[in-house]
């Protein structure tokens, strides 16, 4: 998880954590946020640059682990490299995919389980 939050060694639930920093009491507040003293542009250039370093160190690391074949067959299903370049800049002719909410994330996640144990099921009943 990324968090612009600074870790200042108060200890902290999480509920606590992401409150708003009170800097006359500290502890009594959220921890603060480390670009908090930044103009908007200043803190967009800072997102863009982390979202490139992001980048840069995600497509390493798939070049270094993943087998070229894999990553071949990988491509055709979906993209294993990022970019933080839009559909059009990578002059891609499609529209982007819509985002997921958590709820439709977890229904997902929950149907891939209940999939699964169904095949199970089904292989133990034909195992005997």
């Amino acid at each position: 998880m990324y968090s612009e939050r600074m870790n200042d060694g108060i200890e902290r639930d999480p509920e606590q954590y992401f409150r708003r920093y009170n800097p006359k009491y500290p502890e009594r507040g959220g921890a603060k946020k480390h670009r908090s003293g930044e103009t908007p542009t200043e803190r967009k250039a800072a997102l863009t640059a982390q979202r490139e370093r992001w980048e840069k160190l995600h497509n390493a690391h798939i070049d270094r682990h993943l087998p070229k074949t894999t990553l071949l067959e990988a491509s055709r299903n979906h993209r294993a490299k990022i970019s933080m370049k839009s559909l059009a800049e990578q002059g891609i002719d499609r529209q982007a995919a819509a985002k997921m909410t958590p709820s439709e994330s977890a229904a997902m996640h929950r149907k891939a389980a209940a999939d699964r144990a169904a095949q199970q099921a089904i292989d133990s009943i034909r195992a005997f």
